[in-house]
């Protein structure tokens, strides 16, 4: 009988045990994933609308191809279907136009003409291609409330830009920010 008592005991501190591991094991792997999405998440909340132009940021002051006048250049796929390998370049902005809307998906920036295709980075050029988990389909947050540069998470020195005052078809890729803010090309809201 004592025996049995004992068994008991050791099988119900056991089980105990064993639910307090399992919770620590649940607790330590969603901090893990909610460390890595935070960014994203927060980007996710600021950004309510499901579908927006990226816009290149202007401002009273700007002077880009040899005017003062306000200008509404957004973030194109550079072919009606945006398809794999489409690159992406300014054109005037249509919000009707769904190559030029996008959608921020867990660190993501997807084509809403192309559900399938994310913005990725090759060196300096920029491409769409399949979404995947690949970082060099990750972007820092986006920004609803302000201008923000479009850069590598965790780094301050790249950003998308088309380097120079922009102009109709220009290719856009990834350029030394401090060259873009010189030309006043670095900062892009969501239109």
């Amino acid at each position: 009988m004592i025996l049995t008592k004992a068994s008991k005991l050791f099988t119900a501190q056991l089980h105990v045990l064993c639910i307090l591991l399992v919770s620590q094991l649940t607790h330590s792997i969603d901090n893990t994933a909610s460390n890595e999405d935070h960014q994203d998440q927060a980007s996710r909340d600021l950004v309510s609308t499901p579908y927006f132009n990226l816009r290149l940021f202007w401002q009273k002051g700007y002077r880009w191809q040899e005017s003062t006048r306000e200008t509404f250049w957004c973030l194109t796929c550079d072919n009606s279907d945006c398809d794999q390998g489409s690159k992406v370049e300014v054109k005037w902005c249509d919000r009707d136009d769904s190559r030029q809307q996008w959608y921020f998906d867990n660190g993501k920036v997807r084509s809403r003409k192309n559900k399938s295709q994310c913005l990725q980075r090759y060196g300096r050029e920029i491409r769409l291609r399949s979404c995947t988990r690949s970082k060099y389909q990750k972007w820092a947050g986006l920004r609803k409330d302000m201008p923000f540069e479009m850069q590598i998470p965790g780094s301050t020195e790249k950003c998308i830009s088309q380097h120079h005052h922009p102009k109709e078809g220009e290719e856009l890729y990834m350029e030394d920010c401090k060259l873009a803010e010189k030309t006043d090309t670095s900062h892009w809201v969501v239109y």
